[in-house]
């Protein structure tokens, strides 16, 4: 009977051990879960921002590059009347973009 009871005691202290396992395997997974979930919200805020970023890039670009046509317009004028004005011609012009 002496066995018996010994392993017994065995036996629920190893379900002891196991229960104990268990619940440090479950809160580390529950941790797990929420930091995934913080993280893939951040992911989300991280992503919105980049396509703003990437539109207003987009904007500058945009900008730029009309802007660049405009000088270069603008240049091509003043060099032409500027060639004019070498050669004794007068132009009254007002020129836009």
């Amino acid at each position: 009977m002496g066995l018996l009871v010994s392993q017994l005691e065995e036996t629920k202290t190893q379900l002891e051990a196991t229960e104990k396992a268990y619940k440090s395997a479950h809160a580390e997974l529950t941790e797990s879960v929420e930091r995934i979930n913080e993280l893939s919200n951040a992911n989300s805020t991280l992503l919105g921002a980049k396509r703003k970023v990437e539109t207003e890039l987009q904007t500058v670009h945009v900008r730029t590059t009309a802007t660049q046509r405009c000088l270069g317009k603008k240049l091509d004028h003043f060099c032409f009347h500027d060639n004019c004005r070498k050669c004794g011609y007068i132009f009254i012009n007002f020129f836009r973009c």
